[in-house]
């Protein structure tokens, strides 16, 4: 049984409450306004997704049951939601290649955690590589005008170093995540 860390949730709690807060700001236009919410944009969605990757162990059937599962019911919900009540279609097309608005996040931790096999790697050099390697796929997915909202694979590359460095961070000998 591990040892639950209530820092981490601390934090966790902290960024959570950013991504609101920030939300909240892009309501307000001013010069400090601007500021404070250009300021919680920088950091709070990497530092988020670098304790996704701290955290994370590969769980085949946690990822369905915890990730695919709520992404595909909350997906189809907003979906009808918008279709039927906001634009009163009488007719709704369900995608589930483009996740609706918040639920970027949610996909893009579902390819996380599938690469979870592939930076199991031992050793200081093969995990630098891996880093590298996710650091320049992030900066040619930069690059790409192809690359968008399919698949959230824009931001999914944009954050993909920051989960890298969480992962390995979490799981090196010694570490207490695991």
């Amino acid at each position: 049984v591990t040892k639950r860390d209530y820092r981490a949730d601390n934090i966790r709690f902290f960024l959570i409450f950013l991504v609101v807060f920030g939300h909240l700001l892009e309501q307000f236009s001013g010069k400090y306004t601007d500021l404070l919410y250009r300021g919680i944009y920088s950091f709070h969605i990497p530092a988020l997704i670098f304790l996704t990757g701290y955290f994370a162990r590969f769980d085949a059937k946690k990822i369905m049951l915890s990730l695919v599962w709520p992404y595909l019911l909350l997906q189809t919900l907003y979906l009808l939601f918008q279709g039927y009540v906001l634009k009163g279609e009488a007719t709704v097309t369900l995608s589930y290649t483009t996740p609706y608005w918040l639920l970027w996040y949610l996909m893009a931790v579902i390819f996380y955690y599938l690469l979870i096999p592939m930076l199991q790697r031992e050793g200081r050099t093969a995990r630098i590589v891996v880093f590298a390697i996710s650091v320049g796929a992030s900066l040619l997915a930069g690059f790409d005008k192809n690359i968008g909202y399919y698949l959230s694979l824009s931001r999914f590359f944009c954050f993909l170093p920051f989960f890298v460095a969480g992962f390995y961070w979490g799981h090196h000998p010694g570490s207490k995540a695991h």
